[in-house]
């Protein structure tokens, strides 16, 4: 005996065609026109008795499931299988000062560039702990950590050592404005094992320059185009991969298609390179609020959002969105048990977002490591699993866990629906236009 699992996600596309996603089994599938209405039937029913291919093919997908299997029960093994991975995660910001002013940014710049006497705290403390773990993995973040690059240097050479003497793996990330990765910088970040880039391109030239300019407002958006070609005509490595991130605004809407058609002739074809589409958000801060008229959920204008994006020729494109539906995929870092964030000062926090909110996001100081260790629970906080009565009926919930932004579950007592859910149909549409949801009649 058979029965729906609580975890999908239905809808249609402009065919008629039925798309059902699992949330838990990270499988998408399609039915067609045809026999759309019959599959429909089957996701209405309590329990399925009969059996036939595309009952057994629904099965296979997680769609169905046997009927005496307990859900709740799975679901929870998998969240602690998750936090159970044994790897030190260490988001550090060598300086929190930046050479760009965008516009959405919320950051104060108040603090400026790690000292030498972090750097060596940051040092010893992985080089005491190491042992606990399989290894670590490090992203460099800001501020511009670029700005930095003599700490990233430094730092990553002697945690490169550490692992090394551990037998411990090392990978790192950056997220970078780009202006100053010239080929050689990627070349020497290469070195020290930076393998993934999260880097913003927000549009062609005159939407970006608008967005994201230099301090004194002079434009950005050729120099880091240069680099990013530079990078993809000379650099043979297969190991890394580029996350253009693109933040759309409202102004933005018309040139979807002649942005995404650029990116094709120049990106589309090298592995390395994903797109990640977002809708630029209020993050706080005193910039954004010159723009509030250009944010496309505040305004309601999601729908053209979508549609623009759907009309581009999209085939070629490896949307990097696709892994925030992956089971745990919509989950913060910061829900991680041995997830952590460093700043340019030395202080241990859990949110990479609110950096100035020393009440509740602050954990102790890396100079002083008996101060982290009796804050232990304090860490521990951020990675209980709670769901409220609304998450655990939700059929999104393997993929989110109730913990998109756990700073607000534990500051305002809420779990926020993550973008990816409350757009759900709109983002199915659009995998569906890359040939994601397969066939299962």
């Amino acid at each position: 005996m058979l029965r729906p699992s609580k975890y999908n996600h239905i809808c249609f596309n402009d065919d008629g065609e039925l798309l059902i996603a699992n949330m838990y089994s990270n499988k998408m599938c399609k039915v067609s026109q045809d026999n759309a209405e019959y599959a429909t039937e089957i996701l209405r029913k309590e329990y399925i008795s009969e059996e036939d291919d595309l009952i057994l093919k629904m099965q296979k997908a997680g769609v169905l499931i046997d009927s005496e299997e307990d859900e709740d029960i799975r679901l929870k093994g998998s969240y602690l299988e998750e936090q159970s991975k044994p790897i030190l995660l260490l988001t550090i910001l060598p300086t929190e000062q930046c050479n760009f002013r965008c516009v959405y940014c919320p950051e104060e710049f108040s603090r400026g560039k790690m000292s030498e006497e972090v750097q060596k705290a940051i040092i010893r403390y992985v080089r005491q702990n190491i042992n606990a773990y399989t290894g670590l993995r490090v992203s460099w973040f800001g501020g511009e950590p670029l700005l930095a690059m003599d700490v990233i240097a430094h730092l990553s050479i002697e945690f490169m050592k550490i692992c090394k003497s551990a037998h411990r793996s090392y990978t790192a990330g950056i997220t970078t404005n780009a202006y100053r990765l010239t080929y050689d910088v990627f070349r020497e970040l290469l070195s020290y094992n930076v393998l993934s880039y999260q880097i913003t391109l927000d549009g062609l030239k005159r939407t970006h320059d608008a967005q994201r300019m230099l301090i004194n407002k002079n434009p950005t958006y050729e120099t880091i185009v240069k680099n990013l070609i530079e990078i993809h005509e000379k650099s043979k490595s297969g190991k890394f991969v580029i996350l253009l991130r693109t933040n759309f605004t409202q102004s933005m809407i018309p040139d979807i298609p002649e942005y995404f058609a650029w990116y094709n002739k120049k990106f589309a074809k090298d592995k390395r390179f994903r797109v990640f589409a977002k809708m630029a958000g209020d993050y706080g801060g005193e910039r954004v609020c010159s723009m509030k008229d250009e944010l496309i959920r505040q305004n309601q204008r999601t729908g053209e959002f979508f549609e623009a994006i759907i009309r581009s020729d999209i085939h070629e494109l490896r949307f990097a969105n696709r892994s925030f539906f992956a089971r745990n995929g919509a989950i913060c870092d910061a829900s991680r048990k041995n997830a952590m964030v460093i700043d340019s000062e030395g202080t241990v926090r859990k949110c990479a977002c609110h950096l100035n909110d020393d009440k509740g996001n602050k954990l102790g100081n890396v100079l002083d490591l008996n101060s982290l260790q009796e804050r232990k629970s304090g860490r521990m906080r951020w990675s209980t699993l709670n769901l409220s009565p609304q998450c655990k009926e939700c059929f999104f919930v393997p993929v989110c866990m109730g913990m998109t932004c756990v700073y607000a579950n534990i500051k305002y007592g809420y779990a926020c629906c993550p973008e990816e859910k409350i757009y759900i149909d709109d983002y199915f549409k659009l995998f569906d236009r890359q040939g994601m949801f397969g066939y299962i009649d």
